[in-house]
């Protein structure tokens, strides 16, 4: 009696964990993905893959968070494949594109021109690679759960090579975009007010990778343990708990990074906020005759034409 009291309690703690952060995270985020596709000047080929790591997040906190509590509450085969399914899915999908755009943030320094004729088919071509690379490797992890695969450890090193590769990948170019920098500083090449907005736009999205190899890493390496290794480590829903936890959380420093860091996105927000405010709540006021909706201190005159 004692156990299964036990168990109810840090089931509801996680469900109450994980319905908390996941709705935050996934207004956020999808106030995030509003203000993309409704600026015009982030509705860009360069800020695509900030775009699609968009999506990638939303999906998880809208599939694998969901899918997690109902495992949680009803455990079932059906439920634990969904999860693994969704979850894996949208994460690799986010940790492929980091690595992407670490690639095109390199081309646009190190070959501006070369990068500015690029068609837009690239980079349509270049999201389809991500999600279907992600999906491949899905597929061997979930053959792995369900025992079509043999070898146990084929998936767990094909996530952590894709891992390690992915580290790689980002450390080198962004060592490579920063060398560039340097070297353009030096010799005056290109105008200054565009080094300094490729610049401010780099350090950005290394901060939105670096943000997410802090928190992917520890997860990525717990989980593979897991597989390769069970007598070191044993599964546990704590564990577990902690791994979706962090997967969540992961979803909430994008969209702080892009505040802090990018002033367009950061005015584009405050407008979007308050144009919802206003579509939202404006039928429980009215505005008096000659007074402006969106400014109501200022007055509107009328003149005799």
């Amino acid at each position: 009696m004692k156990f299964i009291l036990e168990r109810n309690v840090d089931v509801t703690a996680w469900t109450v964990a994980f319905a908390f952060v996941g709705t935050i995270a996934a207004v956020i985020n999808i106030l995030t993905l509003y203000i993309f596709f409704k600026t015009k000047a982030l509705r860009t080929r360069k800020h695509v893959m900030i775009i699609n790591l968009g999506v990638a997040d939303l999906l998880f906190l809208t599939t694998g968070i969901p899918l997690y509590v109902i495992h949680l509450l009803q455990p079932s085969v059906i439920s634990f494949l969904m999860l693994h399914i969704l979850s894996r899915l949208s994460k690799l999908a986010s940790v492929i594109t980091l690595a992407v755009i670490a690639v095109q943030r390199m081309h646009a320094t190190v070959r501006p021109l070369r990068h500015k004729v690029l068609s837009s088919r690239v980079f349509i071509r270049t999201v389809e690679i991500i999600w279907i690379s992600a999906a491949i490797l899905t597929t061997f992890t979930t053959l792995q759960i369900t025992g079509v695969l043999k070898h146990d450890s084929i998936s767990s090193i094909l996530v952590l090579t894709t891992t390690i590769g992915v580290i790689a990948v980002i450390v080198s170019c962004y060592v490579i975009i920063w060398i560039s920098f340097h070297r353009r500083r030096r010799q005056n090449l290109g105008y200054l007010i565009d080094l300094e907005k490729e610049k401010n736009l780099a350090v950005t999205l290394l901060l939105v990778s670096g943000g997410f190899m802090v928190t992917w890493s520890p997860p990525m390496l717990y989980l593979a343990i897991t597989r390769v290794c069970s007598n070191c480590i044993q599964p546990s829903r704590t564990g577990m708990g902690w791994v979706f936890l962090l997967f969540a959380i992961q979803s909430l420093i994008n969209p702080i990074i892009y505040c802090l860091r990018l002033p367009i996105f950061k005015v584009s927000l405050k407008g979007g906020v308050k144009r919802i405010y206003l579509k939202c709540f404006r039928r429980n006021f009215s505005t008096p005759v000659g007074q402006s909706t969106i400014h109501p201190e200022i007055q509107v005159v009328k003149t005799d034409a």
